[in-house]
């Protein structure tokens, strides 16, 4: 019988790798070797976050779990022991304090074992049950002259929305230039963020169903390409939109852990090169690296501050995110990103802070609201994990599993605000797709029955 570390000896090499690059980061160029605790602390976070990485089947790494501990790794021990040994403060005005490390640390390392602890057993159980349950298979099958026409009105909605601002389709704008350079002020801007996402979705759909590339899907690539060309998206939107797409155009990807290590090489590389694009409009174009010092790696401190100034708002940051579209005039105390309300109570010069999910869960509710945050993730983890490798999901489930790879990530990092606004863009995007169908097809079925009386 052939070994498992045969079988995934590339994933376990992978797994050294960063367990050693964790090692070294974590105990090396200590300055107090008599207090060890801190970077003993955080070289855990890394070894279980790492070992979490195992829990696909057969080695599987192309799951909403992968997602999750990636981020554990990057942002909940790598960076906050670099910015441990570099005393860094981002915005807060003070040093922040070894006691506050070892206490943020210390929550986020009971909230990692609890994960681990109910996806490995969640998972298990799901696996046992997933037989004895009934999933619907509804495959929505888009017809080729839908895809063309329902692909064709977004890019010409997506044009007007934009005034025909052709130098908006290449380059990044900030989200405060676009809302500016948007017909129909906020409206126009809402529905310019829901129509060019519907390329991706046809896109998507077409593939699934057709399950070939053919001379239709370069085209469709091409519609996707007009409305959400790489250097117009932000980090974020990249990996939430071209990672499906790279799945389907390579689908060995998403084999056992290949998806792992194409998944650290967009961490790593693809988004600190992306990230120079957004001055490229303004003339200026360099490679900025993002190292894990700088303030995009800011959620382990915004979380310890947190937790040390204990603020809790009884639910309200949360009303706020889930009615983030209710507009100001009607809302007029209406609570801003977590984030930046935490910059505005400490003082900060900057407020487009992030504030990871597990922060967005003690601000609403404490430290029950992390544990209540935690639940939410496993269990829509373990769930859509576990019918993705099971073949059970249906084509809604599906796209969304596939979105998810990406949103997770952003997610996790947040703030929450942002998150479910991003999140809505791509559901309403489907829903879009999917009523339009509806219509044109009734429509046109309408059309062939009064064809049919008037023949009689």
């Amino acid at each position: 019988m052939e070994l498992p570390i045969k079988k995934n000896k590339i994933l376990y090499g992978v797994a050294l790798s960063l367990l050693l690059f964790a090692s070294f980061e974590c105990f090396w160029q200590i300055e107090d070797l008599n207090d060890l605790s801190i970077p003993i602390l955080f070289f855990l976070i890394a070894v279980l976050s790492v070992w979490g990485l195992f829990f696909g089947k057969e080695g599987n790494t192309l799951l909403l779990n992968t997602s999750f501990c990636l981020f554990y790794y990057f942002f909940f021990s790598i960076c906050p022991i670099i910015q441990f040994k570099n005393k860094t403060v981002f915005q807060y005005s003070a040093p922040i304090p070894n006691e506050m490390y070892r206490h943020a640390g210390g929550v986020l390392l009971l909230v990692l074992i609890g994960y681990l602890l109910v996806y490995k057993i969640g998972s298990r159980y799901l696996i046992k049950c997933i037989h004895k349950i009934t999933v619907p298979k509804i495959e929505r099958r888009l017809p080729l002259w839908f895809c063309y026409i329902c692909t064709g009105l977004a890019i010409l909605l997506y044009f007007y929305l934009l005034d025909f601002n052709w130098h908006l389709l290449l380059f990044r704008p900030y989200a405060i230039d676009l809302k500016a350079n948007t017909n129909f002020g906020l409206i126009g801007y809402s529905l310019f963020n829901i129509l060019k996402l519907v390329p991706f979705v046809v896109f998507l759909l077409y593939q699934w169903q057709s399950k070939v590339f053919t001379k239709h899907s370069v085209v469709l690539l091409l519609f996707l390409l007009v409305t959400c060309f790489p250097t117009a998206l932000s980090r974020a939107s990249i990996a939430i939109i071209y990672m499906p797409v790279l799945l389907i155009l390579v689908p060995k990807i998403g084999e056992k852990y290949n998806y792992l290590v194409v998944y650290l090489i967009g961490v790593l590389m693809i988004f600190p090169i992306s990230n120079s694009f957004r001055l490229w409009s303004e003339g200026v174009f360099y490679f900025a690296f993002e190292s894990f010092n700088s303030g995009d790696f800011d959620a382990f401190q915004n979380f310890a501050l947190l937790l040390e100034a204990s603020i809790v708002t009884e639910g309200r940051q949360l009303l706020g995110s889930i009615l983030f579209f209710v507009p100001e005039t009607i809302w007029i105390d209406r609570p801003i990103g977590s984030g930046a309300m935490l910059a505005e109570q400490l003082g900060f010069k900057h407020t487009n802070i992030a504030m990871p999910f597990f922060g967005e869960g003690f601000v609403n509710f404490g430290y029950f609201g992390i544990l209540l945050f935690l639940l939410i993730i496993t269990f829509f983890n373990v769930i859509l994990d576990t019918l993705f490798l099971e073949k059970r999901l249906t084509t809604f489930w599906k796209y969304i599993f596939y979105s998810f790879l990406g949103i997770e990530f952003i997610l996790m990092r947040g703030d929450l605000w942002n998150s479910i606004k991003i999140i809505s863009s791509f559901v309403l995007a489907y829903f879009v797709v999917m009523i339009f169908y509806y219509l044109i097809t009734n429509l046109k079925a309408v059309s062939v029955s009064k064809n049919l009386i008037v023949k009689k």
